[in-house]
């Protein structure tokens, strides 16, 4: 997707706003949503922590807003026929022309960010597996 290298706001942990790629963006929220899940206060009292959010949480909940955000703007500027200068073969304009996903944005938003993930996953690790192989076998 060309909207890749686009920066996106992230709240750190100090309260600070600062940019990033789109990329990297979900990365973090990635990981922070898999470290978040593990935390004493979600192990403990899973249904009680609709009403017992903590700034961490709530810090949390704004940056995915943020992303989620994101990819709406993407989806209507597709709609309005807006591409500036992006291809208009990538997927999120296949996604908006999808009978499956045309009226449901928050599932096209869900599918993009699952694609985003699993595509700078797999990349990496083969990438990884490939430097490791070539270098072992001089």
């Amino acid at each position: 997707m060309a909207y890749a290298n686009s920066d996106v706001d992230f709240e750190l942990p100090d309260g600070r706003i600062t940019k990033f790629p789109v990329c990297e963006m979900i990365l973090k929220v990635f990981v922070e949503t898999c470290y978040r899940d593990f935390e004493l206060h979600h192990l403990l009292f899973p249904p009680g922590l609709k009403y017992c959010y903590t700034p961490k949480d709530r810090r949390y909940k704004r940056n995915v807003n943020r992303l989620r955000q994101y990819f709406q703007r993407i989806f209507d500027e597709r709609r309005k026929g807006e591409t500036k200068g992006h291809s208009e073969d990538d997927l999120a304009s296949i996604l908006i022309q999808s009978d499956f996903y045309r009226d449901n944005d928050e599932l096209m938003i869900d599918e993009l960010i699952i694609f985003y993930i699993g595509g700078m996953e797999t990349i990496s690790i083969s990438s990884a597996n490939m430097i490791y192989y070539v270098t072992r076998d001089a």
